[in-house]
């Protein structure tokens, strides 16, 4: 699991408390269930994230002085 596996389980653990208090409260205020959906979009987001490939930096680095210009270059 990469940085995001406790932020993707802290929501899980989120949405399912929620659910239990809307399903032990036999009815659903219009706030509880604009904060599921924000929970399961967030949720949605975080497993996007967690599935794109790295990236890796490729090509030479351009370090700069403090007058803006380049000053030395590596690969």
């Amino acid at each position: 699991m990469n940085k995001y596996g406790g932020l993707l389980d802290d929501l899980k653990t989120a949405r399912h408390g929620l659910i239990e208090s809307m399903i032990g409260g036999k009815s659903w205020s219009d706030d509880q269930v604009k904060q599921l959906a924000e929970i399961q979009a967030a949720i949605a987001a975080v497993e996007a994230e967690m599935s794109e490939p790295l990236t890796e930096k490729t090509g030479p680095t351009v370090e700069f002085g403090p007058d803006g210009w380049p000053v030395t270059l590596t690969s």
